[in-house]
């Protein structure tokens, strides 16, 4: 018989009062993966003036226990109406007690409001995944394998031809990728020198068509990925934990915009063959 996500996760917290955390962690990848398969079966809106409107019905119907994300929804569906990303200060991390779904926005300080445990048993929602998904060393490696891999795939056909429906070729896809490791080239000089600098947000996805040759732009790509590789190597180990202010995420080290960056690009090679096949 199969069981709800809920009943999954209420069985996980049970297991982890009594120490078994490997059990544990097997129904939490249970529950993340029966809402993850539900999600694909959903029908969301398309046009941002639809979104925005879900985004409103969704805050007005938020129970007491999520009412902190309310007023975060409303600054949310006003920046999409406005064409806008929202910011970190109009979207701020939440963080989620593990043992009741109390949801709050701020600090580890003190304990739940709802259930009283300590608030460092919360688990903090950040924006992007990836900024934590590898560690230095890991991140590092990734990023010095990722270019062979683009450039077998890259010979597999023609890069300029659109991709499926009508997106993006690989060419452009490439031209993604350059764009954003520039942005990061500059992040990393920015962060070793320390000095919590302000780290500004930037749509790296907005193609101006105006690269070079495929060829041309591959090289360009892995003459700069192996730069980036060389000062990441180099790097002492107090500097990875540098802190920045980007205007989108919050608070980000060296470390989690290395990982961020590493772990961005795996996501497009099924892009880059798709445009290829």
């Amino acid at each position: 018989m199969s069981r709800s996500p809920h009943h999954l996760i209420a069985l996980a917290g049970e297991l982890e009062k009594e120490g078994q955390y490997n059990i544990a962690k097997l129904l939490r990848a249970a529950a993340t993966s029966a809402i993850n398969r539900r999600s694909t079966e959903s029908i969301i809106p398309v046009s941002q003036g639809e979104q925005a409107e879900s985004l409103r019905e969704i805050a007005d119907g938020l129970t007491d226990s999520a009412g902190a994300l309310a007023e975060p929804l409303r600054s949310a569906a006003a920046a999409l109406e406005s064409g806008k990303v929202p910011l970190y200060v109009e979207t701020p991390d939440p963080l989620v007690c593990r043992i009741c779904g109390f949801v709050s926005i701020g600090t580890r300080e003190g304990r739940c409001a709802d259930c009283g445990t300590w608030s460092t048993a919360a688990e903090a929602f950040k924006a992007i995944y990836w900024l934590r998904a590898s560690s230095p060393p890991e991140a590092t490696a990734l990023l010095s394998t990722t270019p062979a891999e683009i450039e077998a795939i890259l010979q597999s056909g023609d890069p300029t031809r659109p991709g499926p429906d009508g997106g993006w070729s690989a060419h452009q896809t490439l031209e993604h990728l350059q764009n954003a490791q520039g942005v990061f080239r500059g992040r990393i000089d920015q962060l070793i020198a320390g000095g919590e600098p302000e780290l500004a947000s930037v749509m790296v996805w907005r193609m101006d068509g105006s690269a070079d040759d495929t060829n041309a732009l591959f090289e360009a790509y892995r003459s700069l990925r192996n730069e980036i590789v060389d000062v990441l190597s180099g790097v002492e180990a107090d500097a990875w934990w540098n802190r920045g202010h980007h205007e989108e995420f919050g608070t980000v080290t060296l470390a989690e915009q290395a990982s961020y960056f590493a772990n961005h690009e795996p996501t497009h090679l099924a892009q880059l063959a798709d445009a290829l096949s």
